[in-house]
């Protein structure tokens, strides 16, 4: 069963059914295939500097993953 606790900024759907969210973390931006076994991917940024690596750029490239992930993942949805 997925973990409703965490924030969801994003939601992907794959070819196969299954979802890529994309979450926030203290560092940076994940997302994660519900349906594949890899842990996912982390666009990071350093919160103390201001700059073009801030939020909203790990957001757009967490975003941009997760769309690419979605147009080419066959995995299932895990039943959980």
């Amino acid at each position: 069963m997925q973990d409703t606790t965490q924030t969801v900024i994003a939601r992907y759907l794959t070819v196969a059914g299954a979802i890529v969210n994309l979450t926030p973390e203290p560092r940076g931006i994940r997302a994660t295939c519900t349906g594949c076994p890899i842990p996912g991917w982390l666009a990071d940024y350093d919160p103390t500097l201001s700059g073009t690596k801030n939020t909203d750029w790990a957001t757009r490239q967490a975003a941009a993953w997760a769309q690419r992930h979605a147009e080419t993942c066959r995995a299932m949805p895990a039943d959980d």
